[in-house]
């Protein structure tokens, strides 16, 4: 993967949005993890997932997300986001037991 100076300023952008259009901020966040949770409910019609999933398992997944990709994405410019996302893809898929 590659990041670029742009896509790492998003993460600025929404966090002052948060200040300077709550509504938006609110809308881009609920959004996001409507989406989500449409992608977890068809793996689940599929047989792929063995839960049904909810809005929290959603929100769980997009936190994981938001944070992976400022901790690795933003302040770690050298990172090795394959192996990061590798990382939180096997943490998806088996869990932490």
């Amino acid at each position: 993967m590659s990041r670029s100076a742009a896509s790492t300023e998003i993460y600025r952008i929404i966090d002052e949005a948060e200040f300077v259009a709550p509504e938006d901020w609110q809308a881009h966040y609920l959004n996001t993890a409507a989406r989500i949770l449409e992608r977890l409910q068809a793996a689940r019609a599929k047989g792929e997932l063995g839960l049904d999933p909810s809005e929290v398992h959603a929100w769980a997944i997009m936190g994981m997300n938001v944070f992976l990709g400022l901790r690795f994405g933003v302040m770690d410019p050298n990172a090795d986001l394959d192996a990061i996302a590798a990382t939180a893809n096997a943490l998806l898929r088996d869990g932490l037991g």
